[in-house]
């Protein structure tokens, strides 16, 4: 599989400032690019091999669940999903695991975050000079073969389970927040000092040996370049969304990748997202969730988690934070 053809890459401009540390222990950082997009490791460690070792470990996770995961790759449990000929197909127990995830989110979400949009998202091209969108009869015919209610699955079975065999799952609005989140978790089987991995601005950071904060820059989605300001955590995920990557011009009226699943057309009630949450799988999902629903509807999904904060840049530019999330705030 090349790697190329995984994601659509969403470079979204997260700026990672790391405190350089004193004596024996140093940072050590590689950066390749995976699952479409550019993922960077950085670890803390005393020894130059250890930590090359830990980085390697991670890059190869991140490979796992790509190979996994991906909806190109014929040997995968997403494309034998999305190609079935039966109403139910026997899937790994970690791929029925991570769709069960998907699937509470998305009832939380209100239908906000879905993974059963592949259809949907099909219909559009963003593609510079091959621009594409479909008109709203094709997208009202669609949509009535869209929605997470429509997939049931059998954990003790390991089973997916629908009497649709129209609608296909979507991975990338949760998947390369898992592959960060298990990237970090099994660095830090080896790793005590601390661990970041950035995977294309879905992050995830351990505790640092020394307590100090990692510092994170969130972009500007209106001015290219400028930050809005920065992030202070000692753990967790900060994964942001915005619609200011891929996008098209057409007819005079802006298009993007985020697709409103409960409209069927780009989402219009955010530019951005930053969500801060214990993990980068939650993070990742929820990003994309409340850019969808803005900042009206999603500050009431966020009572459903407490361990979460969101900042919003509202389709007029606001913007507008939950109230935790100055906490963070530096």
């Amino acid at each position: 599989m090349s790697n190329k053809q995984f994601f659509p890459i969403l470079l979204i401009g997260l700026l990672i400032i790391v405190i350089q540390c004193d004596g024996r222990i140093q940072k050590y950082s590689e950066t390749r690019f995976k699952m479409g997009t550019v993922v960077q490791i950085t670890v803390f460690e005393k020894n130059k091999e250890a930590a090359h070792q830990q980085i390697n470990q991670g890059f190869a996770e991140i490979d796992r669940i790509a190979e996994k995961f991906w909806e190109g790759n014929p040997d995968s449990d997403i494309y034998k999903f999305n190609h079935r000929k039966t109403d139910s197909v026997r899937v790994s127990a970690e791929v029925a695991a991570l769709v069960a995830r998907a699937r509470e989110i998305s009832k939380k979400t209100h239908g906000a975050f879905d993974m059963t949009v592949g259809t949907l998202k099909d219909l559009y091209n963003f593609k510079r000079g091959e621009e594409k969108i479909p008109d709203s009869t094709a997208v009202v015919e669609t949509l009535q073969q869209v929605g997470y209610d429509k997939l049931k699955i059998n954990l003790s079975e390991n089973m997916l389970i629908s009497d649709n065999r129209i609608f296909t799952l979507l991975t990338g609005a949760i998947v390369k927040g898992y592959a960060a989140e298990r990237a970090a978790w099994i660095i830090t089987e080896a790793n005590r000092f601390g661990v970041l991995v950035n995977a294309g601005g879905d992050i995830r950071a351990t505790k640092r040996w020394d307590n100090k904060k990692w510092v994170v820059g969130i972009q500007d989605s209106q001015n290219k370049g400028q930050l809005l300001g920065t992030l202070s955590i000692h753990e967790g995920a900060v994964v942001s969304s915005g619609d200011y990557e891929q996008f098209s011009i057409i007819d005079g009226k802006r298009y993007h990748h985020i697709i409103n699943p409960l409209t069927g057309f780009s989402a219009d009630q955010s530019h951005a997202t930053t969500v801060i949450a214990p993990n980068a799988e939650l993070a990742d999902a929820l990003a994309t969730g409340l850019f969808v629903l803005g900042p009206t509807k999603g500050m009431a999904v966020l009572e459903k988690y407490p361990d979460v904060e969101c900042l919003w840049v509202d389709r007029d530019g606001n913007i507008i934070k939950s109230d935790g999330f100055d906490r963070y705030s530096d």
